[in-house]
């Protein structure tokens, strides 16, 4: 048995026992012992085989959270200062690593929604963890990590493909090519074309708003307006395109969820959405709406305090994301959310969208537990809830979107708007020493992507490093009219870069429509690949990435001379 280290709510330390099994050919590692959970903070899973020393040959595989690490990458073992870096709410549960002694994927199997990583070096010596939240609260189910040993040469593509494997036949996933409809069939083939129509200030200056102080909703772009965009595209020989409508609800994004009718009079009403519906059809266009499953503002008329999350003093929990546009949000209990999704969806569906339907962020956030006595959910509850709001919301429209990349919530999505919010030129306090697209060696496949938020735009964003990011992680070309929406300050910035798509005149919108046939131009070719997994990915010269994906098709994207090259099998 190996040894990990037991933190008490009053500070003492002490060891407790790992047990060792094996299951096939991988090994299991548990709690091995009886334990009194309500006196504990957290355990460590910090063992020899999560260990090595500088100066070693290999690296650790670090997976994408939130806070400092918000990108995925390898972090080498150099001489370098005493560190640590906590990384809660992880995107993937994927331990990966090469030391002399193992090399090895591991997954945290059991309760992975309680789990923290460790990231350290000291005194020379690296270490590379899970730490278990335990906060003096059983847990609900066995903590379990469940390592798998590779070659001893094996690179992240080959522990990515553990993970893979780990979704595919132990967690109910399925390849895009099994889940197959029209909807995603069509999306595979087309850019991603996001208009926000109409908002509110954000962040708004009023907190808990009512019809009497809500503040007026800007309207950027009317649903005709939008028809006259379509034109623009449909003219210059734009041949696939999915418009998915942003704050077409009532007083526009953010506006009042979860209310979503009427749809909003400003923008033209349910009349003229109909019409633009219509006429997307016409011209061999989708068209997909921007809903909310997870926020609650206190101006809609459908909120209630007993459908919020409850935390465990039995306090509502109040979001710590600031003020929106339409107030303080509150968090749905995910129980509630998908009752409400019953009852409002099929009404959404009824107008005619036909792409691929939106929740916003649904899967931008870490799993939410609730301890509300009426409907109280563990984390793991509220994950597969989250999984049967977007099922629900799949079968409805064809597809599912949403931004963010917590892979708890992956089993029925088709498209995430953005993987990572993090900037290419973030330094993650140097514990990262190259970035690697191990959330699309994963995913890709079965989830269609873009890399970045600032690649969202990247046609006309001015760096150049970003649209050939998005090709070198196998991304779907996402376009954002209106992006910038948000008041900036210090502490609150527009994250998906600094260059918009607008169409404020003829001309301007004119210049924003051939700048998406430029990005079809380069995306059609390559398209076909979207339903293909990605299967290596390596740095062939300095500055040069080639990527193969499971038909044989390679990509090489050389960011020396600006260009990249596609070979088809």
């Amino acid at each position: 048995m190996a040894s990990g280290i037991v933190v008490y709510l009053n500070g003492e330390r002490a060891a407790f026992s790992i047990a060792e099994s094996r299951v096939g050919e991988r090994l299991l590692l548990t709690v091995g012992e009886e334990l009194d959970y309500t006196r504990i903070a957290y355990l460590d899973f910090d063992i020899d085989l999560f260990h090595a020393r500088a100066g070693e040959e290999g690296f650790f595989l670090v997976t994408q959270g939130t806070g400092t690490l918000r990108d995925s990458g390898l972090c080498y073992f150099h001489e370098r200062p005493d560190c640590e870096v906590l990384t809660p709410a992880l995107t993937m549960y994927l331990y990966g690593a090469r030391t002399p002694r193992a090399t090895y994927a591991a997954i945290v199997t059991g309760l992975p929604y309680e789990s923290t990583r460790v990231l350290r070096v000291k005194d020379g010596e690296y270490a590379c963890y899970p730490r278990f939240m335990i906060e003096g609260k059983a847990p609900y189910e066995p903590i379990a990590v469940e390592v798998t040993y590779l070659a001893p040469d094996a690179r992240y593509p080959e522990m990515a493909r553990v993970y893979r494997r780990y979704r595919l036949t132990q967690c109910g996933y399925r390849t895009l090519k099994d889940r197959m409809s029209d909807t995603v069939r069509y999306a595979s083939k087309s850019l991603c074309v996001r208009v926000r129509m109409g908002w509110k200030p954000v962040p708004s200056p009023v907190a808990e708003q009512t019809p009497e102080t809500e503040p007026p909703m800007h309207t950027a772009c009317t649903f005709d307006r939008v028809g006259e965009i379509m034109d623009a595209y449909h003219a210059l020989g734009v041949k696939r395109a999915e418009f998915c409508l942003v704050g077409w609800n009532v007083r526009g994004h953010d506006g009042r969820w979860p209310q979503v009718f009427p749809v909003e009079p400003q923008l033209g009403g349910e009349e003229a959405l109909l019409r633009l519906i219509r006429h997307a059809k016409e011209l061999g266009y989708t068209v997909s709406c921007h809903t909310n499953s997870m926020d609650a503002y206190r101006i809609a008329e459908n909120f209630s305090e007993d459908d919020l999350i409850v935390e465990r003093d039995g306090k509502i929990f109040v979001a710590s994301n600031g003020v929106w546009g339409g107030g303080r949000p509150y968090n749905l209990c995910p129980v509630c959310a998908l009752r409400q999704a019953k009852e409002q969806l099929p009404r959404v569906a009824s107008l005619g969208f036909n792409g691929l339907h939106y929740i916003d962020v649904i899967t931008a956030v870490p799993a939410r537990d609730c301890c509300s006595p009426a409907h109280p959910v563990t984390r793991r509850e509220g994950a597969r809830t989250f999984e049967d709001i977007m099922l629900y919301a799949r079968d409805l429209f064809g597809g599912i979107s949403s931004e963010g990349a917590f892979d708890e919530s992956m089993r029925d999505c088709d498209f995430i708007l953005y993987t990572s919010f993090a900037n290419e030129r973030d330094h993650f306090d140097g514990m990262l020493d190259c970035r690697v697209p191990l959330w699309q060696l994963v995913y890709h496949g079965l989830v269609m992507s873009c890399p970045y938020s600032v690649a969202v735009n990247a046609i006309i964003s001015g760096e150049q490093d970003n649209l050939l990011k998005t090709i070198e992680y196998g991304g779907r070309p996402a376009i954002y009219y209106y992006s910038k929406f948000v008041t900036e300050s210090k502490e609150r910035q527009n994250w998906m870069g600094d260059c918009d798509f607008t169409c404020h005149d003829e001309s301007d919108m004119q210049h924003c429509a051939q700048a998406a046939k430029r990005w079809f131009d380069i995306y059609e070719p390559m398209a076909y690949l979207q339903l293909e997994t990605m299967e290596d990915h390596r740095e062939v010269a300095p500055g040069v990435f080639a990527v193969t994906y499971s038909d044989g098709s390679c990509v090489t994207v050389d960011y020396n001379q600006k260009t990249w090259k596609l070979e088809k099998a």
